[in-house]
């Protein structure tokens, strides 16, 4: 290993930590990506991931929807119909303006296609550990030295900024002494795959049910995500339900939307908690993704959002070295932070108010959701606004979801800003 600081050291080979450090080098910086998994072990995750457009704008600019073409589907619609009310709200992607409102990818396509393009970066901008665990940081006036092992031996390196994602279940937070407030939302999420008489097109459903909402997300080959929320005293009997039990119960929940319900995939189940890691940065040391910060699937935000945060902190990080400044100083993960911090103080509670609003059986809920829902639909503004949110574009973006370039630190395979591998959904006039 050199022995001079990289610009970045990431923990965590998930998507979070795959995609930034694609970002990073594409852009020249130096990095070392530290994954304790192998590759591969996350291939058999068969979530269905929705994508907003900005998130596919990123994936674009990273040479990602390239590998993906043949199982994204696109979305260009989304029903929401409140379970046994009236409620219903439709928003379409031309209420904004826009083509799409982004794209379904398989998780464990995602984490295979972002695995391979981290293997073809160029060695001399990004070196990558897998196997390896990181046993321990020190903060240095200039750097952050960090102690490596696994099967290559150990080693300590220094790095000027240490970014922390490996999950919602990281077992260095603590550890490197951030404090973790977590509260179960006493409910867990069931996935599965299935072939539906009615294929829902380009239009994802979700359906709000006392027990939590439930998705239809369209999937390759003529099938459907299902994401169904249950309460987390219900998840073993939800895993443990014959396929026709299961067929006939989310037929009783989706109604004649989708039609007979057959050959469903093996199902998988994931605990939902809320959790916010404090604080977000210490030392040369950055928390990113879920191991920051995690919240109610709602909506599915969570990677949408932590996207957007590596768009910001490339563009803080490229400018940081293009001026040869420092991308770990205090200064700079302090201006991070704060520029970050509404995106995700909304995006968090619009996701947890409503799961709040359908998860209780108070008098009256039912038709203050259907007044509710009414009139979004006949405030077209408003509609726009929740558009653009569930696209990912409100607000200021990042130069990365804008399509714009950023500045190069430096000739070599990467002395280009990144080019869209293919089109990419029109952005709002």
């Amino acid at each position: 290993m050199r022995a001079a600081p990289y610009d970045c050291l990431i923990i965590g080979g998930g998507p979070v930590g795959c995609l930034l450090t694609l970002a990073l080098v594409r852009q020249g910086a130096r990095v070392l990506l530290v994954d304790p998994q192998a590759a591969g072990a996350r291939a058999d995750d068969q979530r269905g991931l929705a994508m907003a457009t900005a998130s596919i704008r990123v994936l674009d600019a990273l040479g990602i929807c390239a590998r993906l073409s043949g199982v994204m589907r696109p979305v260009d619609s989304i029903l929401v119909a409140d379970q046994g009310g009236p409620g219903v709200i439709l928003l379409r992607a031309g209420d904004a303006g826009l083509d799409e409102l982004g794209r379904v990818v398989p998780a464990g396509a995602l984490q295979g296609a972002l695995e391979a393009a981290v293997a073809d970066l160029p060695g001399d901008l990004c070196d990558l550990r897998r196997g390896a665990q990181v046993t321990a940081v020190a903060c240095e006036p200039a750097s952050m030295r960090v102690e490596i092992e696994g099967p290559e031996g150990r080693a300590a390196v220094p790095a000027r900024l240490v970014v922390l994602a490996d999950g919602g279940r990281s077992p260095l937070r603590e550890r490197f002494g951030f404090q973790i407030d977590s509260a179960p939302y006493a409910q867990a999420a069931v996935v599965c795959t299935l072939t539906p008489a009615r294929h829902p097109g380009r239009r994802a459903i979700e359906v709000l049910t006392r027990s939590g909402p439930l998705a239809v997300l369209p999937a390759p080959e003529g099938r459907v995500t299902i994401v169904r929320c249950v309460a987390s005293t219900d998840l073993s009997d939800a895993l443990g339900q014959g396929d026709r039990e299961w067929c006939a119960g989310l037929t009783a929940l989706l109604g004649r939307r989708l039609g007979a319900l057959a050959a469903p995939g093996p199902r998988q189940g994931y605990p939902i908690v809320q959790s916010l890691a404090t604080p977000a940065w210490r030392g040369r040391l950055l928390l990113l993704g879920a191991a920051l910060r995690t919240f109610h699937p709602n909506g599915a935000q969570g990677l949408n959002l932590s996207i957007r945060d590596i768009a910001a902190l490339t563009e803080a990080v490229v400018a940081a070295l293009h001026a040869g400044g420092d991308p770990g100083a205090d200064l700079r993960l302090d201006a991070f932070t704060r520029e970050r911090i509404v995106d995700q103080r909304i995006t968090a509670t619009l996701a947890n108010t409503l799961w709040w609003t359908t998860s209780r059986d108070l008098p009256g809920a039912g038709l203050a959701r259907a007044a509710g829902m009414a009139a979004i639909n006949l405030c077209a503004p408003l509609k726009q606004r929740l558009v653009l949110r569930a696209a990912g574009l409100a607000g200021t973006l990042p130069r990365l979801l804008r399509g714009a370039p950023l500045p190069m630190l430096g000739p070599g395979p990467y002395g280009h800003a990144p080019q869209a591998t293919s089109a990419l959904p029109k952005q709002p006039a």
